[in-house]
């Protein structure tokens, strides 16, 4: 007598690399687009001096929606330059 098996229920979602597709800057605040899968929820972080090492969070919990998502980011007007990474949650 064979054995059954039944349905597989248990799945695992391995991270998609998220990736920047566009960055605007308007007046004081950056617009940061980048891919997105669904269900899935991305940290964004800045640095101001990348030789710091220090990075500050500025979003931890932006829902992915499986298409591209945008979000805006306020920047001083005498700021020169800033750096941001992203990097999708377990």
């Amino acid at each position: 007598m064979g054995s059954q098996i039944g349905a597989w229920t248990n799945y695992v979602i391995l991270p998609v690399l998220p990736r920047f597709t566009a960055i605007a800057v308007r007046g004081t605040n950056v617009a940061l687009t980048l891919t997105t899968v669904s269900n899935q929820l991305y940290l964004v972080e800045r640095s101001d001096d990348l030789t710091s090492g220090s990075w500050t969070t500025v979003t931890n919990s932006l829902p992915g929606n499986g298409a591209l998502v945008t979000l805006t980011n306020a920047v001083p007007l005498d700021l020169s330059k800033r750096f941001y990474r992203v990097r999708q949650l377990p």
